[in-house]
């Protein structure tokens, strides 16, 4: 209903890789990977329908854009990386344990798009 639900902010990996490569030396800059920064929705729009929707548009527009690849660093305390790697068969490369100092753990995840 063209109504917004939150935003999802990605950029190619090479971008991001002067940022993260500190605090995830694995961490790839390779521009056919579209790294998921950040996923935000309001607290009234918070559901798994709602990430879908978000993630289905998200896939689509990094198709249409040549990536080959979603990157992302996935809480896993609230289920966030489960849920892709049951939903979308993310594929679980690493844990990172306090990432960036959030202190808990972060899964690093791919999706083949």
């Amino acid at each position: 209903e063209n109504n917004i639900l939150g935003f999802v902010i990605a950029l190619p990996n090479n971008q991001a890789y002067e940022e993260l490569h500190a605090d995830d030396p694995n961490f790839l800059s390779d521009p056919s990977r579209r790294y998921v920064y950040d996923i935000a929705m309001g607290n009234n729009e918070r559901s798994l329908a709602n990430l879908i929707n978000l993630t289905k548009t998200l896939m689509k527009e990094a198709r249409a854009k040549n990536f080959k690849t979603l990157s992302m660093h996935t809480r896993t305390s609230e289920g966030l990386s489960a849920i892709l790697q049951k939903r979308y068969k993310a594929k679980l490369i690493r844990t990172l344990d306090n990432w960036q100092g959030y202190g808990e753990p972060f899964d690093y995840l791919e999706i083949e798009i």
